[in-house]
């Protein structure tokens, strides 16, 4: 059987010599200053004085507790036995926003606007705004107001893709902050990200902050050269991968927005020794891919991984695997590439595809 199950390790696993910038987040929701009051109305659930995600968490969406009091445009309605089906309806479909669930009921909505006013509390209805994208890495935290950071442009009531054509048009614009605050849809452009993952910028559970592109395990710079070098669709620019710059990269929700959630990853290079996937011994130098299996509330790096089967012999210059996360939609997948000492190869391109 090709799946093979395993957890990740920095200092045991392909032997990184390179400590990632990202470090594993439980699933604490909020920072330290988060009250009960806060921590519930947003989905999550409070014990003993600490706030955490509930079992109403859903990958790639946040929540609010009750029901939304005006009214909004309706794309489906449908008996289902869980709000998790309700979700991969709506990440199904592009102009999915939003959905509601009502616990008691059974029955989810799905909606093409974002919930933006009053809720009134609810213990059977839920309220779930979307914030998965395939071009965002987003992570659990509010990067606008930390000081000396400027907020370049605010977005009431607008859509997520809205907000990210704005940032790609703005050449200051490093990231997106989004805020599913009640009666406060918002969205805010800027230009300097905060540490992410500093508890000072984590303490409000409705607001999510989100990169453009994939990322590299050491590096939150969407506009190094490395990056632009994987990503610009051309065959003459490339990443070098040497036993002392190694290649980890982790791409956002591969399949989003098609039909099935199995998909196709193709990666291009040169002198690329050897495709391998995790049935076999890890080679001391090769490529390989993997998809998480834990529900990540931040993009990080570690956790449990499944490999992906590989599809292609091996050519030197191509790698093509297939992955898929079963009935859910991948988070991400990644990209992991090392060398022996003394050599080198590069990686070029990817791209993702369905089968």
């Amino acid at each position: 059987m090709y799946w093979n199950i395993f957890l990740i390790s920095y200092s045991i696993l392909f032997n990184f010599r390179v400590q990632s910038v990202i470090p594993s987040v439980k699933f604490k929701c909020g920072g330290s200053s988060i009250d009960e009051t806060l921590c519930i109305a947003y989905g999550c659930m409070w014990n003993s004085g600490i706030c955490s995600y509930s079992k109403n968490f859903i990958r790639g969406f946040n929540t609010m507790n009750g029901k939304e009091t005006s009214n909004n445009v309706i794309l489906n309605t449908f008996s289902s036995s869980t709000a998790i089906k309700c979700a991969k309806e709506c990440l199904k479909i592009p102009a999915c926003a939003s959905f509601s669930y009502v616990v008691d009921d059974l029955f989810c909505t799905i909606k093409s606007q974002v919930v933006t006013t009053t809720v009134v509390e609810s213990k059977s209805e839920m309220q779930y705004n979307r914030k998965a994208h395939p071009e965002l890495t987003c992570f659990q935290a509010h990067c606008y107001d930390e000081p000396g950071v400027k907020r370049l442009l605010t977005y009431r009531s607008d859509p997520l893709t809205s907000c990210l054509a704005n940032c790609k048009a703005t050449s200051s614009c490093t990231h997106i902050t989004l805020s599913h605050e009640k009666d406060n849809y918002s969205c805010f452009l800027g230009k300097k990200l905060c540490n992410v993952f500093s508890d000072k910028f984590r303490s409000k559970p409705y607001q999510t902050t989100c990169l453009i592109g994939p990322i590299f395990h050491n590096s939150l710079n969407q506009k190094s050269q490395r990056l632009t070098n994987l990503t610009d669709n051309l065959a003459d620019t490339c990443v070098k991968v040497t036993a002392e710059n190694e290649f980890y990269l982790r791409i956002p929700w591969p399949s989003l927005g098609k039909p099935t959630t199995e998909f196709e990853i193709r990666i291009r290079g040169l002198d690329m020794s050897k495709c391998f996937h995790f049935s076999e011994q890890s080679p001391l130098t090769g490529l390989t891919t993997f998809i998480p299996l834990d529900d990540q509330t931040d993009a990080i790096f570690s956790g449990q991984f499944r490999g992906c089967k590989l599809k292609t012999e091996y050519s030197g210059t191509d790698c093509t695997y297939t992955c898929t996360c079963g009935f859910n939609y991948c988070q991400a997948v990644y990209i992991k590439a090392f060398a022996e000492i003394g050599k080198e190869m590069s990686i070029c391109s990817y791209e993702i595809d369905q089968p």
